[in-house]
C-alpha cells in the first residue's frame, strides 16, 4: 500500500486579497432594447427592452455580477442542447481552445486511466486546467495519466452529471492568483442548477450506421421552492447593535423558504470494435504490394534462442506443434497478425450519476446550503491479443527446458517471445464510484459585508480488473510439467498460435493465467472562509471591493495491487 498525506497539499494558506474593482454607475436611462451578447455561445439574448439577466462571474475572490476584466466565456443550457452531444466530455473537449485531452477513446482497454476524460486549455497538460464545480474543487481522477514527463492527476469530466449542470464557464486567462498553480492555463467551472422550479425529462437514443456505438442517455431534473411559515423579519440588515435596520416600505416581510433541486443522469452506450472500422486495418499490403504489413510483437510463431550454440530461430507458420522436429523452424522473420481481433476503439460505458442540491434561507441575513454530487462509471473493454511472453527487459528469463518433451533440440531455449492467442483476449473491467459533499452558510453582515464558509469532502474510489493476465512463475512451471494442477502435463510453446491451441488445457489454471486488480482511492477535504464586500465606499469612478480569504485543503491518494502486480510477476 502507498500512501502520500500532505496536510497542506496544494494549499495551506491565510489569503489576503484587496483588491480595486471599479464598477461603472453610468446607465442608460431609455434602453430601447437588450444588448447584444458578447459572446455568441451562450445563447440568444432575451428579446424586448431590459437588462440581460446578472449572473455571478468565476475568477474572483468576491462573487461579483456582470461582466470583469478577466475574460469569461459562458455556455448555457440552450447552447449544450443545440449541439446535441450527451456528455460533459464531448461538450468540454470539442471546444476551440480544448486540445490535447484524454477520453474514453484514447484510453480504451489496457491502459493508464480508463474510463476517464480530461479538459486541457492553450495545448498545456490536463493537470494545468483546473476543473470546479459550483466554483469549488474535485477529487482527483484515481489513476493518474502518464506522459514523457512523468504521472499527473487530473479531475474526470465524466463524473459530472450533464443533467445536473446549468451552464459552464471557462476563465481563458490563467487563474494562478487565485487558485494556485494548477489554474496555469485557464479555469473550467461548472455551474450546477440552482433555485429551479419544475421538471425536465429528456430521453435519448442514437446508434452508428454500422449497427454498434448505441448510445441510450436518459436525464430528469426537478425543483421546489417551499416557504416555511408566514414570515419572521422585517428584510432589514442588522444594525451591528443588537438591532435590525427598519426596512425600506417597499419591501415585503421575509418568508423563510428551502429550495431543493435534484437531477439524475444515466448513459449507456455499446462498443466500437476495430474489425468493424477500415481505418484501423493493420494488413497495408492490402493497399499495395509496396506497403509492407504492420509486424506481430510478440510474434504467433515463437521466437527462441539455443542456450548452448546461441542461435535464434522461429516457429514456421501453420505448423501445429505436433512432434516438432528441426525442419518445423526457419531463421527468424516477420509475421502479420491484425491486432484488431477483439480490440475495442471505443469501450462499453455506463454512467449512473445525481446532485441534490438544498438551500435555506433562514433569515434575511443567513443561509444555509448544501450540495451533494455522486457518479459511478463502469467500463468493460478488450484490448485485442496482446498478451504472451515479451522480448528483455521485459522477459526475466523465460526456458523452455531440454526435458520439455516438445522441444527437439535437447537443449534449454530462451523463450524472445510468443503470443498466447488461444487463451482469449485481454478484457479490462474498471469501476469508479466519485462523490462529493458541501455544507456552509452565508452571513450577510453590516455594511453589505458577508461572511460564507464552508466544509467539503469529496473522494472518488476505482477499481480495475484485468482478465487473461500470465505469470511468470506459472509459465516456468508450465514448461517445466510442475504447474499444480497439471503437475505431468508440459506446455508446447512451438505451436502457430494463429491457427492452433495446443495448451487448452491449462487454460483454467489460474496459477497460470488469471486476473489482476488494483484498487486506489483519492480525497479531498476542504475548508474555506471568505470575509468581504464589494462595496466598501464609493469614488467617482465606483465603489471599492474588499476581501479576505482562509483556506485548508488536505488531498489523500491510497493505492493498493494484487501480489502479482507488486512483484512484477507478469508476462
Amino acid at each position: 500500500m502507498i500512501r502520500n498525506r500532505s496536510p497542506l497539499a496544494a494549499a495551506t494558506a491565510v489569503q489576503l486579497l484587496i483588491f480595486v474593482v471599479l464598477v461603472s454607475t453610468a446607465r442608460a436611462q431609455n434602453v430601447s432594447q437588450a444588448p447584444a451578447p458578447e459572446n455568441p455561445a451562450a445563447g440568444a439574448a432575451p428579446s424586448g427592452g431590459g437588462e440581460l439577466q446578472q449572473v455571478v462571474v468565476t475568477g474572483y475572490l468576491i462573487p461579483r455580477i456582470g461582466e470583469g476584466p478577466q475574460p469569461v466565456t459562458s455556455y448555457d443550457q440552450q447552447y449544450i442542447k443545440n449541439t446535441g452531444y450527451q456528455n460533459v466530455t464531448d461538450v468540454l473537449q470539442t471546444l476551440p481552445s480544448a486540445t490535447g485531452n484524454y477520453n474514453p477513446a484514447v484510453t480504451s482497454g489496457f491502459s493508464f486511466s480508463p474510463a476517464s476524460a480530461s479538459i486541457a486549455l492553450k495545448g498545456l497538460p490536463p493537470n494545468d486546467t483546473l476543473v470546479l464545480v459550483d466554483g469549488l474543487r474535485m477529487p482527483s481522477f484515481p489513476f493518474p495519466q502518464q506522459s514523457t514527463a512523468g504521472a499527473f492527476n487530473f479531475v474526470d469530466i465524466n463524473s459530472i452529471p450533464l443533467a445536473a449542470i446549468d451552464r459552464i464557464e471557462i476563465l481563458n486567462d490563467g487563474g494562478s492568483a487565485t487558485y494556485g498553480t494548477d489554474a496555469v492555463a485557464g479555469v473550467v467551472n461548472l455551474i450546477l442548477k440552482d433555485q429551479y422550479q419544475g421538471a425536465d425529462i429528456n430521453n435519448y437514443y442514437g446508434i452508428s450506421q454500422r449497427g454498434d456505438y448505441e448510445v441510450y442517455h436518459g436525464q430528469f431534473a426537478v425543483g421546489i421552492e417551499q416557504k416555511i411559515g408566514h414570515g419572521g423579519g422585517s428584510g432589514g440588515e442588522p444594525t451591528g447593535e443588537g438591532k435590525e435596520a427598519p426596512a425600506p416600505a417597499s419591501v415585503t416581510e421575509f418568508v423563510p423558504k428551502i429550495d431543493v433541486v435534484a437531477a439524475f443522469d444515466f448513459y449507456d452506450q455499446s462498443p466500437v470494435l476495430a474489425k468493424n472500422r477500415a481505418f484501423t486495418d493493420e494488413n497495408f499490403s492490402r493497399l499495395s504490394f509496396r506497403y509492407p504489413d504492420h509486424g506481430d510483437f510478440p510474434t504467433t510463431t515463437g521466437l527462441f534462442i539455443d542456450n548452448v550454440t546461441g542461435a535464434a530461430f522461429q516457429t514456421k507458420q501453420g505448423f501445429n506443434g505436433v512432434s516438432p522436429t528441426a525442419a518445423d523452424f526457419t531463421a527468424p522473420y516477420n509475421t502479420f497478425t491484425s491486432a484488431q481481433n477483439g480490440l475495442q476503439i471505443y469501450p462499453r460505458e455506463t454512467r449512473i450519476g445525481g446532485v441534490v442540491k438544498l438551500t435555506y434561507d433562514v433569515t434575511p441575513w443567513l443561509k444555509l446550503y448544501d450540495s451533494f454530487l455522486i457518479d459511478r462509471n463502469e467500463e468493460v473493454s478488450s484490448y485485442g491479443p496482446n498478451q504472451g511472453i515479451y522480448p528483455p527487459p521485459f522477459n526475466p528469463g523465460i526456458i523452455v527446458p531440454s526435458f520439455n518433451p516438445f522441444n527437439p533440440t535437447g537443449h534449454n531455449l530462451s523463450v524472445v517471445d510468443l503470443a498466447l492467442n488461444e487463451f482469449g483476449v485481454l478484457n479490462t473491467d474498471t469501476t469508479i464510484t466519485t462523490f462529493r459533499n458541501v455544507v456552509g452558510a452565508t452571513v450577510q453582515l453590516p455594511h453589505s459585508f458577508y461572511i460564507d464558509s464552508n466544509y467539503l469532502y469529496g473522494e472518488s474510489d476505482a477499481t480495475e480488473t484485468m482478465k487473461n493476465m500470465f505469470t511468470f512463475s506459472g509459465m516456468q512451471a508450465a514448461l517445466n510439467g510442475t504447474l499444480p494442477g497439471n503437475v505431468g502435463q508440459f506446455f508446447n510453446p512451438f505451436a502457430d498460435e494463429f491457427l492452433f491451441a495446443p495448451n487448452q488445457v491449462f487454460d483454467r489454471n489460474k496459477n497460470l493465467v488469471g486476473s489482476i486488480w488494483e484498487d486506489i482511492r483519492s480525497d479531498i477535504s476542504q475548508f474555506h472562509t471568505v470575509v468581504g464586500t464589494t462595496d466598501l465606499f464609493d469614488l467617482p469612478s465606483g465603489s471599492i471591493g474588499v476581501a479576505g480569504g482562509f483556506e485548508y485543503r488536505s488531498e489523500d491518494y491510497i493505492q493498493n495491487d494484487d501480489q502479482n502486480s507488486k512483484t512484477g510477476n507478469l508476462t
